[in-house]
């Protein structure tokens, strides 16, 4: 309960935070009232407005909607390949477009990575396809693994190691009698 509180209490100084920041900002009085509006709107949690601003998880009402639409989608346009189009490229397009669209759902600021992780992995595999020497795929393979686990471990793990760097190197208080 008490967590519920604190959090109640930190949504309210944000939004009046956000609203001082943010009013020198805006030109137009319109938009102001509406990104206002929107940040009212957000932080009422029984609002319905609010509820639809959520984070798609995987365990939501939002992913329960969204899965089983682009689960039809994909198969229907299994079904028109053979009379459209003749390859499953239409089908892996729109599977990776719903994929994009549901990370971007979480949260759009991080879709770049998992942009550059695709195309890192897009780009690494068209190059094996071509090379047929065994040390190339290698170092091939090798460096694609890094640039996908380097970003995988800057973002998961950067802040546990920053905390336990510095509280190895900072020194402990002073006690106190």
């Amino acid at each position: 309960m008490i967590f519920f509180s604190l959090q109640k209490q930190y949504c309210e100084i944000k939004y009046h935070i956000y609203i001082s920041v943010y009013k020198n900002h805006f030109k137009n009085k319109l938009i102001f009232e509406f990104y206002k509006s929107y940040l009212f709107l957000l932080r009422k949690s029984s609002n319905f407005a609010a509820k639809f601003f959520r984070k798609m998880l995987f365990n939501s009402i939002d992913f329960a909607i969204f899965m089983p639409i682009v689960f039809l989608i994909y198969w229907a346009l299994g079904y028109c390949r053979g009379r459209i189009f003749s390859t499953p490229m239409i089908q892996n397009l729109f599977l990776l477009a719903a994929s994009y669209f549901f990370y971007a759902w979480w949260d759009w600021r991080f879709l770049s990575l998992i942009l550059v992780c695709s195309f890192t992995n897009y780009g690494a595999g068209l190059l094996l396809m071509k090379n047929e020497n065994a040390r190339a795929r290698k170092t091939i393979l090798t460096l694609c693994c890094l640039v996908c686990f380097g970003i995988l471990g800057v973002f998961k793990y950067y802040d546990f190691f920053a905390t336990q760097l510095i509280s190895i190197f900072t020194p402990p208080p002073p006690i106190t009698i």
